[in-house]
């Protein structure tokens, strides 16, 4: 039978490296029970079982296009039996999960925020300096979630001066939006099935905490 082998480091009283061997039955199960794939109804049923798949995993990807439905709705659909879309919503809605983004945007456990703080911090070293106008037009952004509460980029006039030459050129206030999401300055919530709300993240808790 093939072995499939791969080292790990375990300290000895030699202080040497020992080697751990799975066959491909055992390296099977640890796959699907990573994938939350192991048994069916692994995670029981209704919204709680949502709620416990996407803490198993600890982030599921957010799909935002799609032709029968996005392709995190079909993951959750094929762990959770009778899934119901809205249960993202209410489970957004209660504080017990939230959005961001990693390597892309997804849902997370809410206990993880924590960790959520040192990409944010990243995100800004990284960034590169702003124009007087780019900086001028994210306080006015800030300022207006702050004074009307959660609002949608459609929210925002369309201060394109340039045609749009692609997916990612995004007009200046949609641009402003989402540095601030990045930088932890706002954060997301979806409601409506996908409409995607920004929010200050006092407003954001103190809405999850009343």
């Amino acid at each position: 039978m093939k072995i499939f082998s791969f080292r790990v480091p375990i300290k000895s009283v030699v202080n040497s490296w020992s080697g751990l061997l799975l066959t491909p039955s055992q390296a099977r199960k640890i796959i699907l029970h990573a994938a939350g794939l192991a048994k069916p109804v692994s995670f029981g049923k209704g919204k709680e079982a949502v709620y416990k798949l996407i803490d198993h995993l600890g982030f599921v990807q957010i799909d935002t296009n799609y032709v029968v439905e996005r392709a995190h709705h079909h993951l959750i659909a094929a762990r959770v039996p009778k899934y119901k879309l809205e249960w993202l919503d209410q489970l957004q809605a209660e504080g017990r999960i939230f959005e961001f983004w990693t390597n892309a945007t997804g849902y997370i456990p809410m206990h993880d925020y924590r960790f959520s703080l040192p990409v944010k911090a990243s995100f800004l070293q990284r960034r590169k300096p702003l124009t007087p106008a780019e900086s001028n037009l994210m306080r006015q952004v800030l300022d207006r979630i702050g004074r009307e509460g959660p609002l949608m980029a459609r929210d925002f006039e369309n201060d394109r001066v340039t045609k749009s030459t692609g997916w990612w050129d995004w007009r200046p206030s949609k641009l402003a939006l989402e540095r601030l999401h990045l930088e932890g300055k706002l954060m997301t919530f979806r409601k409506e099935i996908f409409r995607r709300y920004m929010t200050c993240p006092r407003i954001f808790f103190q809405r999850i905490l009343i």
